[in-house]
């Protein structure tokens, strides 16, 4: 079983940090401190967060959307010249190359980093991997001695808490929403995005014994991410 990347010391290029998340290598224009830090080049795509000001890149074709259960739009795919335009209405838009390897992303004036980091990690990355063929499951995992339990099922029917549980009995966090499966030599392997949390506060105060350290996931809701370093 795949396990996350340790912390190393980075290399920058012209301001760049590089990244290790679901076995790529990002290199990004601005801090990712919910991912390892990497001197690996393997996989590498790169991560650029365009001011507030940039045009939006014409869509020449909408062909899907998801829609959340009270009617709202949560994202829209269109393809584009250069690849897939990713709209999160209100939020961001993020143009994807064809390649796979070239991320840019058109934030609203008012959406915070922290969003942007969220909407990256969290819904681009694992539309990435599938772009690039790879098979990836909507899933929580912890590592137990056997291999990796990972816990699959839609939005909000308690993966996340399943998994904290687990997490609070001893077993090492793997992922809370993305997990990357891979066959090498007839076995099977999985490899977490990156180790953290997002819960709600009520969860939280139930689950733990003392209240771990947590951090602003998304301005637009209430839940905490709470990172791989808190004591469990």
């Amino acid at each position: 079983m795949d396990q996350p990347c340790s912390m190393t010391m980075t290399q920058n290029v012209g301001g760049m940090a590089f990244y290790k998340v679901s076995g790529l290598t990002v290199q990004s224009n601005i801090p990712l401190p919910e991912l390892p830090q990497t001197d690996d080049r393997e996989g590498l795509c790169a991560f650029q967060l365009l001011p507030a000001q940039s045009p939006l890149p014409a869509a020449s074709q909408w062909f899907h959307q998801w829609v959340l259960s009270d009617g709202t739009v949560w994202l829209a795919l269109a393809k584009h010249r250069s690849g897939y335009l990713l709209r999160f209405p209100d939020l961001a838009a993020f143009l994807v190359s064809a390649d796979g390897k070239r991320i840019r992303c058109y934030p609203n004036p008012d959406t915070p980093v922290e969003t942007i980091r969220h909407l990256f990690l969290d819904q681009v990355i694992p539309l990435l991997l599938s772009q690039w063929g790879k098979l990836v499951l909507h899933a929580s995992a912890v590592a137990t001695p056997e291999g990796a339990i990972a816990f699959t099922g839609m939005t909000g029917m308690g993966k996340s808490t399943l998994t904290a549980s687990f997490a609070e009995q001893g077993f090492a966090l793997l992922t809370d929403d993305c997990l990357l499966l891979e066959e090498k030599g007839g076995a099977l392997f999985a490899t977490p995005s990156y180790p953290g949390l997002r819960l709600w506060n009520d969860v939280t105060s139930v689950l733990f014994a003392h209240e771990p350290a947590a951090s602003q996931m998304a301005h637009y809701t209430d839940k905490q991410r709470l990172g791989v370093n808190n004591a469990w």
